[in-house]
């Protein structure tokens, strides 16, 4: 049965078949959000934050604890606390009038200090006397929602608009989207045998979990659920036949995806080769959906990999000798659509071993591409890199073809099943 979805206005299938190297997972998710800070202290808004920021419908009021006074005698808190309270007041002008700053100096033993302990802002003990220090940030919602940034960390201030819009997003939209997951790497927490210890989630994995109602599905889930806003799937290797229908029909019903495929996932240690680093190295770590792909209008090989003299990245040898490495790649703004959302807010993207998408041909899809290659790039075989010792070798009887690569793309329009 070849069954046929059209899918227009607010249920395009925003098929984003995006950042084919898994590096740029984690690279995209927390380096999308950038601050600017110029010599009269004024900030460069991400646009996400500014489409946040209009999104909010009901108002939320921000509580920024800073303990002003003790700062005074500490001129590193008393810099970055100010370039803080900017950063609040821009974002507060911006709103609208739908985020309503106050501004908290806590007093020991005040009602001020109980509000901030209350709230979840903590104290940090400074000076000889161990004065308790506030440097944090509280927001209400009108539902009676909470968030909180418990402590402003300056090493870690190029997050700064991430942390504290992510903060807004939690409250103006307190019912989570729902994001089903579906990864063959070991992405979320639980236990990992090679070590016989609880292994740490991912930090992407994370984050989405804090942002939306993540609910994991493993290889072999029949179906997809109705209310699911996002279908994520993640190096997907091995699926069942049941699992790839279950996305089939999720895809024919407008549904939406988000797929990182892979001709050779650095991450990948699954089966026995895991156990045997040598065996590791020389093993399949290609994800490709070939059969899904093709009749969402994409092609994909999982056997070549892109090489880019023009994007390289150096690294180290053994020796510790520097040479590029034409398969990790340092993408730059050239390298992105920059008047497309995804991408308007990056500046570099590092990818590892990364494929290529391509439109098949007659597919009635709209393929976009998000990001690409340099010209001076050429694919090579993924089993040139699968036991790689001196990167120099990647440049054996390189080739440019002169053509850019499609690494990324977003893909909508009409669909067909693949059954």
């Amino acid at each position: 049965m070849n069954k046929r979805s059209t899918l227009g206005g607010g249920t395009l299938l925003a098929l984003a078949l995006l950042f084919i190297g898994l590096t740029i997972l984690f690279n995209y998710a927390l380096r999308g959000w950038r601050l600017d800070l110029t010599q009269n202290r004024l900030y460069t808004i991400a646009p996400g934050t500014d489409r946040i920021l209009a999104s909010i419908k009901e108002p939320i009021n921000l509580y920024f604890f800073f303990s002003e006074k003790t700062a005074g005698q500490l001129p590193e808190f008393k810099t970055y606390g100010a370039r803080v309270r900017d950063f609040l007041e821009e974002l507060s002008a911006r709103s609208g009038g739908k985020l309503r700053l106050h501004a908290i100096d806590p007093q020991p033993f005040s009602e001020e200090e109980d509000r901030a302990s209350e709230f979840g802002v903590r104290a940090t003990p400074v000076g000889p006397a161990g004065t308790p220090f506030y440097f944090g940030l509280a927001g209400t919602n009108s539902t009676d929602g909470r968030a909180a940034i418990e402590w402003f960390d300056d090493h870690k201030e190029q997050f700064l608009e991430y942390d504290v819009v992510k903060l807004v997003y939690q409250l103006a939209n307190p019912r989570k989207p729902v994001v089903a997951w579906l990864s063959s790497l070991p992405m979320g927490p639980g236990f990992d045998p090679q070590t016989g210890q609880m292994r740490q989630p991912w930090t992407v994995y994370s984050e989405a979990q804090q942002l939306f109602d993540l609910r994991p599905l493993d290889q072999t889930a029949p179906k997809i659920d109705p209310d699911v806003s996002v279908l994520v799937l993640v190096h997907p290797k091995d699926l069942s036949p049941a699992t790839q229908f279950a996305i089939d029909q999720y895809a024919l019903r407008g549904g939406h995806l988000l797929v990182f495929v892979d001709p050779l996932a650095q991450a990948d240690q699954s089966g026995e080769e895991g156990r045997n680093p040598m065996a590791a190295m020389g093993a399949d770590k290609s994800s490709h959906l070939k059969s899904l792909l093709e009749a969402w209008g994409v092609q994909f090989d999982p056997g070549e990999v892109i090489a880019d003299r023009g994007y390289a990245l150096t690294v180290s040898t053994r020796s510790g000798e520097p040479v590029e490495h034409l398969g990790f790649l340092g993408l730059g703004k050239d390298a992105f659509t920059a008047d497309d959302v995804i991408t308007a807010g990056l500046s570099n993207v590092n990818v590892a071993s990364a494929g290529y998408l391509e439109p098949l041909k007659d597919a009635k899809v709209r393929f976009e591409p998000l990001l690409k290659s340099s010209t001076d790039a050429e694919p090579l075989p993924v089993t040139r890199f699968r036991m790689l010792f001196d990167p120099a070798t990647l440049r054996d009887g390189f080739k440019p073809t002169g053509r850019r690569y499609t690494i990324a793309a977003r893909v909508s329009g009409n669909v067909h099943s693949a059954f």
